[in-house]
């Protein structure tokens, strides 16, 4: 989805509230003194003024000299569920920390899913949330 302003046009995926969920996949490459953990901020919003949404991070990681067809599986999700801010449209951020990462190393490409299901008993927000950002913190050797 899009929303054009006078000066801005911003850029959301909008997750629908309905049964079977929907995903977004992203990659970035780690750092080469990574150590491990992981911290996600996701930014969100809805029309919706009450309600939580519940948010499903995942990761798996390649090596960067791997080839297109590697197909490495998903760690066990972190979730967080966040309430509707209570104003309708306004950003929200959800927060997990220590993501879980078991296969990840230093300069390793990290795939990362971001995943809602609607029809999940702890999401009773009734309509789309939108998916604005993700801030990914890296844990870094001091």
């Amino acid at each position: 989805a899009c929303v054009t302003g006078t000066n801005t046009q911003k850029a959301y995926l909008d997750f629908a509230d309905t049964s079977g969920g929907f995903t977004a996949h992203t990659t970035v490459q780690l750092p080469d003194d990574f150590t491990g953990t992981v911290d996600a901020d996701i930014q969100w919003l809805t029309t919706a003024t009450s309600g939580n949404v519940k948010w499903s991070l995942s990761v798996s990681c390649t090596n960067t000299d791997g080839t297109q067809t590697d197909d490495q599986a998903f760690e066990t999700a972190s979730t967080v569920t966040t309430a509707a801010p209570g104003v309708a449209s306004r950003v929200q951020t959800s927060s997990i920390t220590s993501q879980t990462i078991t296969n990840c190393g230093a300069n390793d490409i990290m795939h990362v899913k971001l995943f809602r299901d609607g029809n999940d008993g702890s999401d009773t927000i009734s309509a789309t949330a939108r998916f604005y950002g993700l801030r990914l913190t890296f844990r870094r050797q001091q």
